[in-house]
């Protein structure tokens, strides 16, 4: 099996799941500009490497979407959870 990188299965995933780079962006909490250089060819000026915790975020966001919870509200109409924010580690 080959090892793809965070980039490449963020690549998959938004693909697979039809998502813009907006939408994408928005469900984990990340800017724009941010996501789209993570989506960038390797080989091109700007390209940055997606961080494990961006991975992370973007799988618990599309599994809360199939439990019904919007996971920008992070609530669901039966339901007052609020789960952990997906932002990066701190040091």
């Amino acid at each position: 099996m080959k090892n793809l990188t965070n980039n490449q299965i963020m690549k998959s995933m938004r693909s697979e799941h039809k998502m813009s780079n907006i939408e994408l962006a928005g469900l984990i909490g990340a800017q724009v500009n941010t996501v789209k250089n993570w989506l960038k060819d390797p080989q091109s000026n700007g390209f940055r490497p997606a961080p494990d915790h961006a991975i992370r975020c973007l799988i618990y966001a599309l599994h809360l979407r199939e439990l019904g919870v919007d996971p920008v509200e992070l609530k669901s109409p039966d339901m007052e959870v609020t789960p952990p924010s997906c932002s990066a580690p701190t040091k």
